[in-house]
Formats: C-alpha cells, sequence, structure tokens
C-alpha cells in the first residue's frame, strides 16, 4: 500500500495480513482523535502530538437510522479511535457484519472475528448496506484518502 502519510505510517506502521489489517506498535508520541470537519462534513480527525492540524480518517456523509447522524457518527467513532487507542487494540483492525450492516472493528489478535457472535463490542465504524468494508478498510490504513462513509 502507498502511504502518503508520513505522520501516519511513523505512528502505525501499517501491514496488511488477509482480511485484518496489523497496525504496528503505537508511537511514544501521544495521539488524539477527535471530530473535526474536512471538505464541510463532520470528520473523524487524527493528530499526535507536535502535528500542527490533524489528518482527516473519516468524512461522513450518511445518515444510520434516524439518531446517528453524520454529527453524532463522528463524535462516537472519534470516541473510539481513542478508547481503541487506549487499550492497544487499533492494532488489529478486520471487517465483519454486526447486525446485518458492515462494520470495521479493532480487535486484539490476528484471525478474530467480528460478527453479532465474536466482537460485536469492538466495531469501531458501520457503513450504509451495500458498502465495502473490506474496501474501506483498505482505504483508511491505506492514507491514499479519506473514508467517505
Amino acid at each position: 500500500m502507498q502511504i502518503k502519510s508520513l505522520l501516519l505510517r511513523c505512528a502505525f506502521g501499517v501491514l496488511s495480513i488477509a482480511s485484518t489489517i496489523v497496525l504496528g506498535s503505537h508511537s511514544s508520541q501521544a495521539q488524539d482523535y477527535y471530530c473535526g470537519t474536512s471538505d464541510g462534513l463532520p470528520t473523524t480527525m487524527f493528530k499526535s502530538s507536535g502535528a500542527e492540524q490533524g489528518i482527516p480518517l473519516i468524512r461522513w456523509k450518511t445518515t444510520l437510522g434516524q439518531e446517528w447522524t453524520p454529527n453524532v457518527r463522528c463524535k462516537s467513532v472519534a470516541q473510539r479511535f481513542n478508547r481503541f487507542d487506549g487499550d492497544n487494540s487499533l492494532e488489529f483492525l478486520t471487517t465483519g457484519t454486526v447486525n446485518n450492516m458492515p462494520v470495521v472493528c479493532a480487535i486484539f489478535g490476528e484471525g478474530q472475528e467480528c460478527s453479532n457472535r465474536y466482537n460485536s463490542d469492538r466495531v469501531l465504524f458501520t457503513l450504509p448496506v451495500g458498502r465495502d468494508p473490506n474496501q474501506a478498510l483498505d482505504t483508511l490504513v491505506g492514507f491514499d484518502s479519506v473514508v467517505e462513509n
């Protein structure tokens, strides 16, 4: 995968294994995920200490159900990134289906699945029905562009 952001490459050290993405050990610098704005849309952003500005990860366009507006999704996913980063589970990301929706999950080990039965509490973000979660994950960790969701 071509990685455009040296900052994120240093922070994550990306390696792809089967359908699970393995993100290397955390950097010693503080990292923060937050909800900002990019191209006029609520956007989950990443920023490490020392960086002047955040890097957009996911631009939120769609509403899921009545409650999950782009703003709510943005804030919730930023909190999840921070929580999963705090418990060191952003090292392994995988895709699955939870409640009949495609999802990207942060899991604790290679080869684990994310489904209604396993790791459903590890959902990082949900995509609209019909979206390919593997493509979204590849975009997210490839840093070639921002995931449009």
